[in-house]
């Protein structure tokens, strides 16, 4: 369905600007800015809270980025991997291409995992998840990269032979939750038909027993261009969504618990690529479905000991559309987090463990093993140690954690190409072995001003017996090593920097060759039904590189944020192509907002150097895979009786560059929009 603005839309979009002009000469020029926005104290979101289940190390603050709800509504992103992709060193691949589903590349790594409100979502399931939850609902966005999230969760890959590579970074999305009895309504109009519509509303209980309750409404449509792409196909990007969210809370006697569920209910079309080639056209979800219920929970015994707990399950259900089949795809997830916080004045101590049943109950596409049946349940724990030392200048961390994957039913230790009806490709009830994980993390204070940090990471995986190797390759255990050296300052209110080097070793990490049987060698090329079986060669790769962030107030309404990301070393083969030939050597980002009088003015410029990428499901040259991307908005504040409200005027890729992300799909160019956000 195509969306067009009524004339009662329009009337209000071009008579409210209007009523505000009349109101403002009524009132005195000495009035200030409205503050749509409030920042309200919550103590699960304090870096240093024991009630913060996300909390890192002090050695980690240079590797961690958040992006506060004030930031969010400064860039007006279209989605959350929009707005990710802000973040340091981050490069996003929006709704890539046949699956639809987005992706992230943090330090030129893809693999890391998403939390939601404790939440634990792997890459596959995130991707289409958060496409769809509002941005409305999110308090804020914490990017931790390297090693620095032992205790977030399962550190492991699901649906890999060996567990994987331990996961390289989490996005941990914390959504919101009232401080205050509060409303916020949100209406954008943009000039490619879209439009997104949300209602925020939150109820605060005082008293002796403390709570609240919130609920959260939003709808999006968005339309494609008319425009053809380079190689005359559709852009096939039309997305429209509908969603719900209801929080509650209690806060009585020490005990904190926090209640979501979340749906939403849509359909979309999957980006066709700009492969410049024949290929697949047309593909598209209807309908895609989410289901969320989480339980989230602090009890404070004394001064201190904290136990936190996390429940959740998840439940995805989509109907995939090629142009010959179509094929549920569904995904079910729960995952319970339990943790235990003893804090001794300068020494502080965690430890607790994760329980994860991950379950695709028929197969994932239409082309991609329909009918199979996947089922993974994954247990780990893990202890944390902080120290304290001369009298807080030098802080000390250590990390540790175990992860056990039981497969009970999976494919024969891979992810790729099997085809329909490959029978000898199933596999049943194989325990893999542990995967181990250490940091080790420092953090010396020079001064008021300055710092030096420090992290060691490590990560082992033995090798899983029965995993055929490719002719003349001794497979042996997967292993990686990651350091991360950094100097941070803060010289003024102005200029806060940090400057950082990280390494990432990963060796004899496992990529398929060919396919084989019991009766035919590994050969190379596709499986088929008769030499289904896949063979595996490994790898040694390396990501290494600097990061520089600086960010400061240059007045009380005027903050900027740049940050830049270098590749120093970027060798191996992943996916049988050159690593450097598929990630970007630099990735640089500046965000900026001023406010002078009534008005604020925000910008955000992102570049990512050329790279090749994976063009259409195979590795190759992407035309148009570097980009340099500015977004501009400007707002008025004003209020209608005594309601503040901000109306913005903005666009996404004001230069209309059609660049291509890794996998081929083009950007839909410039688009513009007014915006009217009112707080009640």
């Amino acid at each position: 369905m195509k969306f067009q603005l009524t004339p009662i839309g329009a009337a209000l979009l071009l008579a409210l600007p209007t009523y505000a002009l009349s109101q403002t000469a009524e009132q005195s020029t000495s009035l200030k800015p409205v503050t749509v926005t409030g920042a309200a104290f919550r103590e699960d979101l304090s870096p240093a809270s024991a009630k913060n289940p996300f909390r890192t190390t002090e050695s980690s603050s240079s590797h961690v980025q958040v992006i506060s709800r004030e930031e969010i509504e400064q860039l007006r992103p279209a989605d959350v991997f929009e707005l990710v992709n802000m973040a340091g060193g981050v490069v996003a691949t929006p709704r890539s291409s046949r699956m639809g589903f987005s992706s992230l590349s943090i330090r030129g790594d893809s693999n890391f995992r998403w939390m939601i409100d404790g939440i634990y979502l792997d890459a596959g399931t995130a991707s289409r998840i958060m496409s769809a939850v509002p941005i409305a609902a999110v308090e804020e966005i914490q990017v931790v990269r390297g090693s620095s999230a032992l205790t977030f969760g399962p550190m492991t890959n699901t649906e890999n032979p060996s567990g994987g590579a331990a996961v390289d970074g989490f996005v941990v999305v914390r959504t919101r939750k009232p401080q205050k009895t509060e409303a916020q309504v949100r209406l954008a109009v943009e000039s490619n038909q879209g439009h997104q519509e949300s209602v925020w509303l939150g109820k605060t209980l005082e008293g002796e027993t403390k709570g609240y309750v919130a609920a959260l409404l939003a709808n999006a449509y968005t339309d494609s261009p008319t425009e053809k792409l380079d190689n005359g196909n559709d852009y096939n990007v039309d997305r429209e969504s509908r969603k719900i969210m209801l929080k509650g809370g209690i806060d009585v006697a020490g005990w904190n618990v926090d209640l979501m569920a979340y749906e939403d209910e849509g359909s979309y079309q999957i980006p066709n690529t700009n492969s410049h080639v024949v290929g697949s056209l047309g593909w598209y979800v209807d309908p895609a479905k989410t289901h969320i219920l989480s339980m989230n929970g602090s009890r404070s015994w004394d001064a201190r000991n904290t136990t936190l707990w996390s429940v959740s399950t998840v439940k995805g259900e989509q109907t995939v559309y090629s142009p010959a089949v179509n094929k549920p795809n569904l995904v079910n997830a729960e995952h319970v987090n339990l943790r235990h916080n003893l804090f001794l004045g300068k020494t502080k101590l965690s430890m607790g463990g994760d329980y994860r049943h991950w379950e695709v109950p028929n197969g994932q596409n239409p082309q991609y093993y329909p009918n199979t049946r996947r089922e993974e349940f994954t247990r780990g724990w893990f202890v944390q140690g902080e120290q304290a030392l001369l009298d807080g200048r030098l802080n000390l961390d250590a990390s540790m954690r175990e992860d056990n994957v039981y497969v009970a039913n999976g494919l024969n230790f891979m992810f790729a190409g099997s085809g329909a009806g490959a029978t000898n490709t199933k596999v049943y009830n194989v325990q893999l072995p542990a995967a181990k994980f250490t940091t080790l993390g420092s953090r010396f204070n020079l001064d008021t001003q300055w710092a030096l940090t420090a992290r060691y990471g490590l990560a082992s995986q033995p090798l899983l017996p029965g995993i055929k190797a490719a002719s003349g390759v001794n497979l042996q255990p997967d292993a990686q090593t990651k350091w991360e050296l950094g100097v941070e300052s803060n010289i003024s209110r102005e200029v806060n920097a940090s400057f950082n080097f990280f390494s990432r070793v990963s060796s004899n990490e496992k990529q398929i060759t060919g396919y084989s049987s019991t009766t035919v060698a590994c050969t190379a090329g596709a499986a088929t039904l008769t030499r289904a079986v896949p063979c595996y060669s490994q790898s040694d790769t390396t990501r290494a590189g600097v990061e520089l962030t600086v960010s400061g107030e240059l007045a009380t309404r005027s903050r900027y944020r740049f940050s830049w990301t270098h590749f120093t070393e970027l060798s191996g083969f992943v996916s049988g192509a050159d690593l450097e030939g598929q990630t970007p050597s630099d990735v640089a980002e500046i965000t900026a907002s001023h406010g002078f009088d009534r008005y604020t003015l925000t910008g955000a410029v992102k570049y990512v150097a050329t790279y090749n990428g994976a063009s259409n499901g195979t590795i190759g040259p992407v035309p148009y895979s570097g980009y340099t991307k500015l977004d501009l908005g400007l707002g008025y504040d004003w209020k209608w009786s005594s309601t503040p409200i901000r109306t913005t005027l903005y666009a996404r890729n004001l230069a209309d560059k059609k660049f291509e992300t890794a996998v081929g799909v083009q950007d839909v160019g410039r688009v513009v929009g007014v915006e009217m956000l009112a707080s009640f």
